[in-house]
């Protein structure tokens, strides 16, 4: 493959997250925002709606940092560039 530019690739994973934090993601994520998203991945196992078992791969969330400014400067409640938040039930196992 010497000499041939590789196609850049994205990977897609959901993202768990619990209390608080799922409430505070939920008001300030939106398609097209930055994130820098830390955690532990989760490998579990389910049954499909074609009855075959199937297995996913989920990050569990501990911190999520905001990499870009807010889309609006008017709502103090949404988490700034650059400081992460962290769960205080990041340490839960399943």
């Amino acid at each position: 493959m010497s000499g041939q530019t590789r196609e850049p690739t994205t990977e897609w994973y959901r993202v768990v997250a619990f209390n608080g934090l799922a409430g505070v993601y939920a008001r300030s994520l939106a398609r097209g925002r930055k994130v820098f998203v830390e955690g532990r991945l989760h490998t579990r196992g389910y049954v499909g709606k074609d009855g075959e078992e199937k297995q996913t791969t989920e990050l569990v969330a501990s911190a999520v940092m905001f990499l870009d400014p807010k889309p609006s400067e008017q709502d103090d409640a949404r988490p700034q560039p650059g400081k992460p938040l962290r769960s205080a039930h990041a340490d839960v196992r399943f």
